[in-house]
């Protein structure tokens, strides 16, 4: 495993961890729909209440730049089409109310993680 691949997966765990320990229940983690249709990945699914929540995890190295920068308008629309394939996929009521947030994570240098911070409805569909 890479140590790219090793950051995202640990910064998953940990952002499953976050959203537990802030009263959501985690739903699926890592979805990907069974057709071949659309590629990619839902980080993690989870329920906030009533609210489904897709939440798209960001690790990163210490940085200055907004997290929810880096979820271009291409990955947006990526995460759109998979939220819609996993309300299907699992027969979710049409009208279920949902949104999309971000998890960022920082890294220090010393590979330690230092700060989680949840952006809630960091985009919405276009």
């Amino acid at each position: 495993m890479t140590n790219r691949k090793k950051t995202g997966t640990g910064g998953e765990l940990l952002a499953a961890e976050f959203l537990k320990n802030r009263g959501y229940r985690i739903l699926a983690t890592n979805f990907r729909p069974p057709m071949t249709l659309w590629r990619g990945e839902i980080d993690i699914v989870a329920s906030d209440g009533p609210v489904i929540c897709f939440v798209e995890v960001k690790t990163r190295r210490t940085s200055t730049a907004d997290p929810t920068e880096s979820v271009t308008r291409a990955k947006r629309q990526q995460l759109i089409a998979l939220a819609e394939a996993y309300l299907a996929v699992t027969k979710t009521a049409k009208d279920a109310e949902c949104r999309f947030d971000v998890v960022a994570i920082t890294i220090g240098s010393d590979d330690a993680y230092q700060t989680v911070k949840l952006y809630q409805n960091a985009f919405w569909p276009e």
